[in-house]
């Protein structure tokens, strides 16, 4: 049996304690994202960082069907009991109707959904000294409810209302009952536990993994209790069934539309969260996760995290210790660990939250174990004790130190609204860990880093086009703000199938390349002044509520000086194709088709994933004649035939790009027509929704601008007409007008820049160029005088540029 401690005032102390910290770890910053040091958001009077909170509780605002849920990612559960409580709440007090647009109603909902996060997460930690305490002993029980309490997983867990604080609770309740079913074989109990097996999955679909764990303990009868084969059947027979029903009872479009279940159109459907999960279709986010090992991760990187490094270590010795213990509760907990770890540890995506769920059978099997050397050895014992719960409660207190503080993010947002001056640029980066949306945009001009477009299309990119991309972009910024667990971090690790964007990472890191840092944001868990830098720790862990912002300026020339040499050497780098594909490109504008094909089978052997060499090969078996072979090379190009590594270009927010991209990587190869043929075929694209032929047609004058450097001003205009087949633009439609204007066609000119005025009316190069035309060709004063106004009132610093203009325009008029 196991050793039980003294019932004294110091264990009741202790335990009294523990539960009052346990509970204000969890509180504390509770109304965090209201106005936090009297700073005040742009849009927003209440921000938020999680994006999966933001999930769950807009799926609680939106419209309730119970047949079609707002989502499949994760179990409705959480977003029932969420919109139930903000039914209660917004009769009781008189809410109007909630929406997250507004700052008061999504104060209101979000304080709701945090509190029940805080609900679930003490409800937890009750549960975890409950099993221990019945099934243990009194000292277990006070052991195993500090080491959760203190846990920073699942502190982190109870701040926000994501589907994980309900899967931690009730998956915990349902082990409680497993090992009473098992113990008792009474009826009552099975029900229990098919009831707590479907609500679990009703949160998370692998929650169903606890019935397998009480089929073991039904067919092997570890319980002692002499009950035949038969009845241990009928009662896992009469547990399916509740479980059963009790899961689509909650869920019915499970069994109405399981179809469903397997959609992967977007990030909140079920079938593409497997996809992700399991690597088969490549995110920004799981780049971080590329090259880490299944299964030891977890142990080595994330349960640390969670609960501790020596926790997570005398985990491990007590999880194999309970083999040899070989009671209900160790097998049940011990079925949980193995179990559960088998669904999470082999897949490639890895988060610390995915680890919690196992912290509260971790933390009784450490304190049973713990209880029992102290009742061999008491010293042993004592000592072990201190150990693993000292370093537990000074962490654990720390990390709460961090809702103490106003988020990194605002405090940066802050420093750059008031040291910024106003309408300089300042570089941002989008993601699940974001900056952009606290800042305003009235004070300073949002230029986007957009590293998605060069992510998701970077099998149609060159690497010396993918930067580029990414040099225009820094060229239009004066700062440069990011969070380090948002991109950073994920493009460091796999600077082998990313070189560009780990590479300048990397510059900006080292701050090379007219990169300075000039400011750092973070918040550590921090205890009586010591600092507990977890900077370098999973993005996963601090991305949500302390991440690390830093704030760049750009040094243009300098910058532009050392891209320079960078695209240099990356014409000829190994972790590139561009050396390849231009020598087959080459071959190809020599008819040389044999020494083409070859260099393209040794790009497709070391870039399996570059699929501009099958738009090459298609093109090597057209002008050979050879249409079938050329359909087949032309089909592997194609972003629908995707597949393993090349999944994710099928990816709806950037598809529409890849025509104008893959041209980019054409025209840099020197194939023009080919290029212009590409365009061409692009125009006939259907697009998702008007921004996205916006966005494919400024893909097009991208090229344009590259033929326009080439001087290939033939091609140059072909582009442009294809970008106005596709969405007129005021950059396609001012190049256009002022080459139309210089050939003396000045109508087809006007038509042009007035179009694009039409569009941006804040343009006073283009009002200038309008105003001049008129006066040029003598056509009509007032409106040339109208657009000289214009123009200074857009642009006061022309205006001495202008007079002597505007004075000709008098001198016109007068002559009239």
């Amino acid at each position: 049996m196991a050793a039980s401690g003294p019932s004294s005032l110091a264990s009741r102390l202790f335990l009294t304690t523990t539960l009052i910290v346990g509970v204000v770890l969890r509180i504390i910053g509770f109304t965090r994202g209201t106005n936090e040091d009297g700073f005040q958001a742009d849009l927003d009077s209440f921000d938020r960082f999680h994006p999966d909170e933001e999930l769950v509780v807009g799926g609680a605002l939106s419209p309730f069907d119970w047949l079609n849920p707002p989502f499949t990612v994760y179990g409705i559960l959480p977003t029932h009991l969420l919109r139930f409580c903000l039914y209660v709440f917004g009769w009781a007090f008189e809410w109007p109707a909630l929406s997250l647009a507004d700052p008061e109603s999504a104060r209101r909902a979000y304080f709701v959904a945090r509190g029940l996060a805080v609900v679930f997460s003490c409800a937890a930690m009750g549960v975890v000294w409950l099993i221990a305490k019945r099934h243990m002993g009194d000292l277990q029980a006070s052991l195993a409810l500090a080491i959760i309490a203190y846990s920073p997983g699942a502190v982190q867990q109870a701040h926000f209302f994501i589907v994980d604080c309900l899967f931690l609770l009730v998956a915990t309740a349902t082990l409680g009952a497993i090992v009473e079913a098992a113990k008792s074989h009474r009826w009552g109990w099975f029900v229990l536990c098919g009831l707590l097996v479907g609500i679990t999955a009703a949160v998370r679909l692998n929650g169903v993994v606890l019935g397998l764990i009480l089929a073991i303990h039904s067919l092997l009868d570890t319980g002692g209790a002499n009950r035949s084969g038969a009845s241990g059947l009928r009662c896992l027979l009469l547990t399916g069934i509740v479980a059963v029903s009790t899961l689509v009872v909650l869920q019915p479009n499970l069994l109405v539309q399981p179809a469903d279940l397997f959609l992967a159109n977007a990030t909140k459907d079920f079938g593409h969260a497997i996809q992700i999960a399991r690597g088969e279709l490549l995110q920004p986010w799981t780049l971080v996760d590329y090259h880490t090992q299944p299964f030891v991760y977890h142990w080595t990187h994330l349960l640390p995290l969670a609960v501790g490094s020596v926790v997570t270590v005398f985990g491990v010795i007590a999880v194999l210790y309970a083999l040899r213990t070989r009671g209900v509760a160790q097998v049940t907990l011990l079925l949980w660990v193995v179990l559960y770890f088998l669904l999470v540890g082999g897949l490639l995506a890895k988060s610390v939250r995915y680890v919690v769920p196992l912290v509260p059978a971790i933390a009784i099997l450490c304190a049973d174990l713990a209880a029992r050397i102290l009742s061999q050895k008491r010293l042993l014992g004592t000592t072990l004790i201190a150990v693993l719960l000292c370093p537990s409660f000074i962490y654990g207190l720390a990390f709460g130190h961090i809702y103490t503080e106003p988020d990194s993010r605002l405090r940066a947002a802050r420093w750059l609204q008031q040291r910024v001056s106003k309408g300089s640029s300042v570089g941002l980066e989008k993601g699940g860990f974001p900056l952009y949306r606290i800042l305003d945009g009235s004070h300073i001009k949002k230029v986007w880093l957009d590293l998605p477009q060069i992510f998701y299309t970077s099998p149609y990119l060159l690497c010396t086009t993918r930067l580029d991309l990414l040099r225009e972009r820094l060229e239009a910024m004066d700062l440069l703000a990011i969070v380090t667990a948002n991109r950073m971090a994920q493009y460091s690790a796999v600077p082998d199938l990313f070189p560009v964007v780990a590479g300048f990472y990397r510059r900006l890191a080292n701050q090379e390349a007219g990169f300075l840092l000039e400011q750092r944001f973070k918040t550590n868990p921090t205890l009586f002044g010591i600092e507990f830098d977890d900077s370098a720790s999973e993005p996963s862990f601090t991305g949500y509520d302390h991440p690390e912002v830093q704030i760049y300026s750009i040094d243009r020339e300098a910058m532009y000086t050392a891209f320079h040499a960078w695209r240099l050497q990356l014409q000829t780098d190994d972790d590139c194709a561009d050396r390849r594909l231009t020598a087959a490109a080459t071959a190809i504008q020599r008819k040389d088709y044999e020494r083409a094909q070859q260099q393209l089978a040794k790009a497709v052997a070391n870039f399996p994933r570059m699929k501009t060499t099958y738009l090459l090969s298609s093109e090597i078996h057209l002008q050979q004649k050879n249409q079938s072979l050329s359909a087949v090379a032309k089909q592997k190009y194609r972003p629908e035939s995707g597949v393993g590594g090349t999944l994710h270009v099928s990816n709806y927010g950037t598809i529409h790009l890849i025509p104008g991209f893959s041209a980019l990587t054409l025209v840099e190869l020197g194939l023009y027509d080919l290029a212009l043929r590409t365009l061409n075929e692009g125009v006939g694209e259907s697009y998702r929704y008007t921004k996205d032929a916006e966005s494919m047609a400024e893909s097009y004058s991208i090229v344009a601008k590259r033929f326009f450097e080439l001087r290939r001003l033939t091609e140059m205009r072909k582009t442009l007409d294809f970008s106005l087949q596709i969405y007129p633009i005021p950059a396609a439609l001012n190049v256009l007008g002022t080459f139309a204007y210089g050939e003396g066609q000045t109508a087809v000119a006007l038509d042009h820049w007035k179009r694009s005025l039409v569009i941006d009316d804040a343009q006073p190069n283009v009002h200038m160029l309008v105003a001049k035309a008129n006066l040029d060709k003598l056509l009509d004063p007032a409106i040339a005088r109208h657009h000289w106004q214009r123009a200074i009132i857009l642009d006061p610093s022309l205006t001495s540029q202008l007079e002597p203009w505007i004075a000709k325009t008098r001198t016109w008029t007068n002559r009239e």
